[in-house]
């Protein structure tokens, strides 16, 4: 099922903020263990140091890491009054967190395998924006192009 639409409309412009403040790294994933309806649905770890895959579920994340709690409900906006965030400021001491199985992930840590595992949804975002204006920029040289060369006759 992945990620709903609202729960990437909050993650997207949230870990782009938070870069600009220095955490270059993330760890995101769905709180699939909830109880009731009031849950956080978004746990997000932010780290201005490397967060490392040690396996597909687990990872190392440094002390003086950022956490998240989002609980997204309808909000369509990280922004939006709707959402509820928690946040936990300064995690201290070397966390080695599993993410429990079956739970959607997207984040960019460095994995110990020569290949990502789970994938970077905001970096996928960014990739096809920059391809998709690429490929307007294209087509508008070809049929500008076009233009000229029918009347040049």
């Amino acid at each position: 099922m992945g990620f709903s639409t609202a729960q990437l409309d909050i993650l997207e412009p949230l870990v782009a903020d938070m870069r600009d403040m220095g955490y270059e790294y993330y760890l995101c994933h769905q709180n699939i263990l909830s109880d009731t309806a009031n849950d956080f649905d978004l746990i997000v770890y932010f780290s201005k140091d490397e967060i490392f895959g040690t396996g597909m579920y687990t990872y190392t994340i440094p002390s003086g890491s950022v956490a998240y709690y989002i609980r997204s409900g309808n909000a369509s906006s990280y922004n939006n009054q709707g959402i509820r965030m928690n946040v936990d400021e300064n995690i201290s001491g070397l966390l080695n967190y599993e993410v429990p199985i079956y739970c959607h992930i997207s984040t960019n840590a460095t994995f110990m395998s020569q290949t990502a595992i789970q994938p970077d949804y905001c970096m996928e975002v960014h990739q096809y924006e920059t391809q998709g204006g690429i490929l307007f920029t294209l087509c508008v040289f070809l049929l500008l192009f076009s233009f000229f060369k029918l009347f040049r006759r």
